[in-house]
C-alpha cells in the first residue's frame, strides 16, 4: 500500500500533508507471484488530474500481510528511507533514472515515480488470518494493576506517563480472528505435536470481514454488518 503524501524536510520534519493535486496513484506490477525467497520491484506513479507526473512527492510505503520491505528510492537528497521491515519512505524522482539492482535486473523509473523492494516471505508451517488490533487496544496502551492496586503498562511494567500518545508511535498490533487456519498435517505428529510449528504467515483480512462467530450473538452481528454492506453498496451504485 502506498499513500501519496507532499514533500516534508525529512522523515523528523513537520507532518506530512496530503498533495492536493495528486489524482492518482498507480503500482505496478498489479499483481505479482513470486517464487518464495525471491524479491520484487514495485514502482508507484502519481499523476495530476491532467496526466502529468507529481515530482519530488514523498510517498509513505506500507506492507501489511506476509514478506517483509528490503529496500526504497531515497529521493532527492537522501530524503527516503526504510524505516522498518513494514515501512518506508520515497520520494517520486524529479528526473529519468535506471535502477540497477544486484540481480542484474534494470528497471527505467521515469518522473513522477517511487520504487520499493518487496521479498517474498520463506515457506512457512501453517497460515492464519489475522486483523489489526484497534490502536486503542495495542498491548503497549494496555495496563495490569501492581500489588498495590496501581496501574502500570501491561508490557513494560512502567508508569503510565510512559504510554505512548501518539498512534504513529507504536508498532502494528494484530490479532488471530479465527477465519483461516491452514497447517502441514506432519505437525501434528511432531515429537512436540501443533497446529502452527514454528513459521506461520500471516493472511491479513479487514476486521468487517472478520467476524468469528461462537454464540448467537456474534451471528446477528455478522448478519447486521452483511445488511450494512448491501446498504452501502446499494447507495453507491448509479
Amino acid at each position: 500500500m502506498a499513500d501519496i503524501l507532499s514533500t516534508t524536510p525529512g522523515l523528523n520534519g513537520a507532518t506530512p500533508k496530503v498533495d492536493p493535486l495528486a489524482a492518482r496513484l498507480t503500482v505496478t506490477p498489479l499483481g505479482s507471484t513470486s517464487p518464495i525467497g525471491t524479491e520484487c520491484l514495485l514502482v508507484a506513479t502519481i499523476t495530476d488530474a491532467d496526466g502529468l507526473p507529481r515530482q519530488n512527492r514523498r510517498v509513505e510505503w506500507r506492507l501489511t500481510g506476509v514478506g517483509r520491505i528490503v529496500e526504497v528510492d531515497e529521493g532527492l537528497n537522501g530524503r527516503g528511507r526504510k524505516v522498518d521491515d513494514r515501512l518506508a519512505i520515497g520520494q517520486t524522482v524529479l528526473l529519468a533514472q535506471t535502477i540497477r539492482r544486484d540481480n542484474g535486473e534494470e528497471v527505467r523509473v521515469q518522473p513522477g515515480q517511487s520504487w520499493c523492494v518487496l521479498s517474498s516471505p520463506g515457506e512457512g508451517d501453517s497460515v492464519v488470518s489475522v486483523s489489526e488490533v484497534p490502536s486503542h487496544h495495542n498491548p503497549m496502551r494496555t495496563l495490569r494493576l501492581d500489588d498495590r492496586g496501581f496501574a502500570t503498562l501491561y508490557t513494560t511494567g512502567e508508569p503510565l506517563r510512559r504510554r505512548p500518545v501518539r498512534r504513529g508511535d507504536m508498532p502494528t498490533a494484530w490479532t488471530m480472528n479465527e477465519a483461516i487456519y491452514l497447517f502441514r498435517t506432519h505437525l501434528l505428529f511432531d515429537a512436540e505435536p501443533s497446529l502452527y510449528g514454528d513459521r506461520t504467515a500471516a493472511y491479513v483480512m479487514p476486521s468487517e470481514r472478520a467476524i468469528a462467530i461462537d454464540d448467537p450473538a456474534d451471528w446477528v452481528a455478522a448478519e447486521q454488518a452483511i445488511e450494512k454492506q448491501r446498504q452501502v453498496e446499494a447507495d453507491t451504485t448509479p
